[in-house]
């Protein structure tokens, strides 16, 4: 996500992410990177980049009692 504010730019990104796994049901997120270095430019804009991955966690087992 390109910007000038470090912190909305990481924001943003979030909220992405969170957005794309409500539509494929995901549960749960897992974030393995986040490079927001001042020295990241492209053409001279600032950018950020997240690294996650997205997990689908299932709930404890019910067993059937007789």
């Amino acid at each position: 996500v390109f910007g000038i504010d470090e912190e909305k730019m990481v924001r943003r990104t979030i909220e992405e992410i969170l957005a794309r796994l409500k539509l494929e049901k995901f549960n749960s997120l897992e974030i393995t990177r986040v490079a927001s270095e001042a020295s990241k430019h492209f053409l001279g804009v600032r950018y950020v980049t997240v690294s996650a991955q997205s997990r689908h966690i299932q709930g404890p087992a019910r067993s059937a009692v007789a």
